[in-house]
Protein backbone atom coordinates (compact mmCIF):
# COMPACT_ATOMS: atom_id res chain seq x y z
CA UNK A 1 0.00 0.00 0.00
CA UNK A 2 1.32 3.41 -0.42
CA UNK A 3 2.13 6.01 2.01
CA UNK A 4 0.67 9.39 2.07
CA UNK A 5 -2.67 8.97 2.79
CA UNK A 6 -3.29 11.66 5.42
CA UNK A 7 -5.82 13.62 7.62
CA UNK A 8 -5.02 16.76 9.47
CA UNK A 9 -1.06 16.10 8.21
CA UNK A 10 -1.33 12.32 10.31
CA UNK A 11 -0.53 9.07 8.30
CA UNK A 12 -3.98 7.34 8.33
CA UNK A 13 -2.07 3.99 8.02
CA UNK A 14 0.26 4.49 10.98
CA UNK A 15 -1.88 6.68 13.96
CA UNK A 16 -5.13 4.33 12.78
CA UNK A 17 -4.37 1.29 10.74
CA UNK A 18 -6.32 2.34 7.78
CA UNK A 19 -5.24 1.76 4.54
CA UNK A 20 -6.63 3.56 1.33
CA UNK A 21 -7.10 1.41 -1.99
CA UNK A 22 -8.81 3.15 -3.85
CA UNK A 23 -9.88 6.72 -4.35
CA UNK A 24 -12.88 7.75 -6.42
CA UNK A 25 -13.64 11.66 -7.87
CA UNK A 26 -10.38 13.57 -6.60
CA UNK A 27 -9.96 13.94 -10.46
CA UNK A 28 -13.73 14.94 -11.64
CA UNK A 29 -14.25 18.58 -12.73
CA UNK A 30 -17.50 19.33 -10.36
CA UNK A 31 -21.00 20.41 -12.42
CA UNK A 32 -21.10 24.18 -12.88
CA UNK A 33 -24.36 25.35 -10.96
CA UNK A 34 -26.38 27.95 -11.60
CA UNK A 35 -27.57 29.36 -15.06
CA UNK A 36 -25.12 28.34 -18.35
CA UNK A 37 -27.08 29.87 -20.86
CA UNK A 38 -30.19 31.92 -21.54
CA UNK A 39 -32.31 30.54 -24.60
CA UNK A 40 -33.78 34.17 -26.07
CA UNK A 41 -36.65 33.98 -28.37
CA UNK A 42 -35.88 35.98 -31.35
CA UNK A 43 -32.78 34.96 -31.86
CA UNK A 44 -31.09 31.36 -32.90
CA UNK A 45 -29.20 29.50 -30.87
CA UNK A 46 -28.45 30.33 -27.02
CA UNK A 47 -26.54 33.12 -25.03
CA UNK A 48 -23.89 31.21 -23.11
CA UNK A 49 -22.35 32.49 -19.90
CA UNK A 50 -18.88 31.53 -20.07
CA UNK A 51 -16.75 34.09 -18.69
CA UNK A 52 -15.24 33.53 -15.75
CA UNK A 53 -17.25 35.53 -13.25
CA UNK A 54 -20.60 33.43 -14.35
CA UNK A 55 -18.59 30.31 -13.44
CA UNK A 56 -19.23 28.44 -10.45
CA UNK A 57 -19.10 24.89 -9.51
CA UNK A 58 -20.72 22.30 -7.16
CA UNK A 59 -19.03 20.49 -4.11
CA UNK A 60 -17.60 17.37 -5.21
CA UNK A 61 -17.24 14.50 -3.29
CA UNK A 62 -14.11 12.41 -3.02
CA UNK A 63 -14.62 8.67 -1.42
CA UNK A 64 -11.82 6.60 -0.32
CA UNK A 65 -12.51 2.57 -0.52
CA UNK A 66 -10.30 1.63 2.77
CA UNK A 67 -9.71 -1.13 5.33
CA UNK A 68 -8.89 -0.61 8.61
CA UNK A 69 -6.44 -3.47 10.19
CA UNK A 70 -5.44 -4.38 14.42
CA UNK A 71 -3.95 -6.72 15.82
CA UNK A 72 -6.87 -7.51 18.39
CA UNK A 73 -10.62 -6.68 18.68
CA UNK A 74 -9.74 -3.96 21.70
CA UNK A 75 -7.20 -2.25 19.41
CA UNK A 76 -9.51 -2.43 16.15
CA UNK A 77 -11.99 -0.88 18.31
CA UNK A 78 -9.71 1.81 19.46
CA UNK A 79 -8.82 2.76 16.52
CA UNK A 80 -11.83 3.05 14.62
CA UNK A 81 -13.88 4.98 17.73
CA UNK A 82 -10.30 7.03 16.92
CA UNK A 83 -10.76 7.44 13.12
CA UNK A 84 -14.20 8.64 13.25
CA UNK A 85 -13.53 11.28 16.13
CA UNK A 86 -10.96 13.08 13.72
CA UNK A 87 -13.16 12.95 11.06
CA UNK A 88 -16.53 14.37 12.48
CA UNK A 89 -14.53 16.87 14.51
CA UNK A 90 -15.67 20.77 13.98
CA UNK A 91 -14.39 22.44 10.87
CA UNK A 92 -13.05 21.30 7.30
CA UNK A 93 -10.44 18.56 7.84
CA UNK A 94 -7.31 18.33 5.50
CA UNK A 95 -7.16 15.32 3.07
CA UNK A 96 -3.25 14.67 1.67
CA UNK A 97 -3.41 11.95 -0.92
CA UNK A 98 0.16 10.68 -2.55
CA UNK A 99 0.59 12.13 -6.11
CA UNK A 100 -0.98 15.31 -5.59
CA UNK A 101 1.59 18.49 -4.41
CA UNK A 102 -1.93 20.56 -2.93
CA UNK A 103 -4.15 19.67 0.25
CA UNK A 104 -8.12 19.27 -0.01
CA UNK A 105 -10.28 21.03 2.28
CA UNK A 106 -12.95 18.53 3.16
CA UNK A 107 -15.68 17.31 5.99
CA UNK A 108 -17.08 14.01 6.66
CA UNK A 109 -20.24 13.64 4.46
CA UNK A 110 -22.06 10.17 4.13
CA UNK A 111 -22.34 6.84 6.22
CA UNK A 112 -19.13 5.50 7.04
CA UNK A 113 -20.31 2.29 5.18
CA UNK A 114 -18.71 -1.13 6.09
CA UNK A 115 -18.36 -3.79 2.85
CA UNK A 116 -17.12 -6.94 5.17
CA UNK A 117 -17.47 -7.57 8.64
CA UNK A 118 -14.21 -7.40 10.57
CA UNK A 119 -12.63 -10.86 10.34
CA UNK A 120 -9.51 -12.44 11.54
CA UNK A 121 -6.62 -13.57 9.12
CA UNK A 122 -2.99 -15.12 11.20
CA UNK A 123 -4.06 -12.82 13.69
CA UNK A 124 -5.13 -9.59 11.91
CA UNK A 125 -8.14 -8.55 12.37
CA UNK A 126 -9.60 -6.61 9.62
CA UNK A 127 -12.60 -5.18 7.57
CA UNK A 128 -13.56 -3.02 4.44
CA UNK A 129 -15.13 0.36 4.24
CA UNK A 130 -16.18 3.38 1.88
CA UNK A 131 -15.63 6.75 3.21
CA UNK A 132 -17.37 9.73 1.13
CA UNK A 133 -15.81 13.38 2.13
CA UNK A 134 -17.12 16.38 0.20
CA UNK A 135 -14.69 19.17 -0.86
CA UNK A 136 -17.29 21.93 -0.63
CA UNK A 137 -14.76 24.26 -2.28
CA UNK A 138 -13.34 22.38 -5.26
CA UNK A 139 -10.30 23.50 -6.66
CA UNK A 140 -10.85 25.05 -9.91
CA UNK A 141 -7.98 23.98 -12.77
CA UNK A 142 -5.74 27.43 -13.96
Amino acid sequence: MAKGYKINSQEMDDVWGVYVEKVEGVLDLSARKGKTEHNWLDENGVEEYTEAADIRLEARDITLRCFISATSQTNFHTQLNAFKAELIQSGLQTLELPYFTSAFSVYYQKKMRFTTNPRWNDSTLAAKFVLTLREPDPTVPS
